[in-house]
């Protein structure tokens, strides 16, 4: 169980700061008039953690694209090497 640095309960609709603390996000919410991390005064950014779960499901999509998209190419040229022979 993870607690909110800023009410010290158990961090509920969890919402991370660019700088990577987590804090329920109505608090942190609160807290953004003050325009920085409370943890670590660095500039105030947030993600979600819904943010997070799609940008790391858009990087492994992309990256299994690339993936998918090398191995074509190598069994293109495989092939017409063995064409080739």
């Amino acid at each position: 169980m993870k607690s909110c640095p800023i009410c010290l309960e158990e961090i509920k609709n969890e919402c991370f700061t660019t700088c990577g603390h987590s804090f329920c996000m109505d608090c942190i919410l609160t807290w953004s008039k003050h325009h920085n991390c409370p943890c670590c005064r660095a500039e105030l950014g947030m993600k979600t953690t819904q943010e997070i779960l799609d940008m790391e499901e858009e990087l492994k999509m992309y990256k299994e694209s690339k993936v998918i998209k090398f191995f074509g190419f190598i069994e293109a040229v495989c092939s017409s090497i063995s064409n080739m022979l």
